[in-house]
């Protein structure tokens, strides 16, 4: 699938020298001599970022990252789409679907505050729908550190690909290699989560201070469950 912008998006001499399918098109001419695909779209409607949230005083997003509800993301559904988008980072994510969106980038941190499931004393936790993460600074200082993450969900989520905390590498500060946690526990029924887990990374030692990625990561097997994390703490 492939997201084409422009005056005119494909453009065949003859009628029979293009076939296309799985596009979005954002044109005001998405074919010249050339047959509609049966899944493809044709819409003008916004559909990406456009790098703009400083004005409006919003956290900024890579520029064409799929805006909320775009009818960009979790569009495609042929062929073998690369795993990652063009940030490194998964692909499919932030959609509520197990399809990827068209075009490079998918849309990520999604996760929104949830109060009913937050952690004991805690007054909220991340509520992500799946396939989807968030990513977020840990600030770390030159001495041996561990890192946890409270994680639980719910029965829509299922236990096919349970959640998955990753403290993302950073070699300027000594870390060479991703750090992954993956939840071992068995998830709710429906949309009830179990109780809490804590995904705890093995100690280590920066060999300076600075920050790493703490990525929360909840990987529904059917696009719509939740996983919930809270209390993060560093020892």
């Amino acid at each position: 699938a492939c997201l084409i912008q422009g005056g005119i998006g494909i453009n065949a001499s003859l009628a029979s020298q293009v076939a296309e399918d799985w596009n979005v098109f954002h044109c005001a001419t998405a074919r010249q001599n050339v047959a509609a695909g049966p899944n493809s779209s044709t819409t003008l409607r916004p559909a990406l970022d456009r790098g703009d949230g400083r004005l409006l005083g919003t956290p900024l997003r890579p520029m064409g990252e799929p805006t909320p509800g775009s009818l960009v993301g979790g569009f495609v559904g042929g062929g073998t789409p690369p795993p990652d988008d063009l940030t490194g980072r998964p692909r499919p994510e932030g959609f509520g679907s197990t399809r990827p969106a068209a075009g490079a980038l998918e849309r990520h941190d999604t996760g929104e505050k949830n109060i009913l499931f937050a952690d004991a004393g805690s007054a909220g936790c991340l509520a992500l729908l799946g396939p989807s993460s968030l990513e977020r600074p840990v600030l770390v200082d030159a001495v041996p550190t561990t890192i946890r993450v409270k994680v639980r969900w719910d029965g829509n989520h299922g236990d096919a690909r349970k959640p998955q905390a990753i403290l993302v590498a950073n070699p300027e500060i000594g870390v060479a290699a991703d750090r992954i946690a993956t939840a071992t526990s068995t998830g709710g029924e429906g949309a009830a989560p179990n109780g809490y887990e804590t995904l705890s990374f093995p100690s280590f030692t920066p060999t300076r201070a600075g920050a790493l990625m703490l990525r929360l990561i909840s990987r529904s097997a059917s696009g719509s469950g939740i996983a919930y994390f809270d209390s993060i703490t560093l020892s």
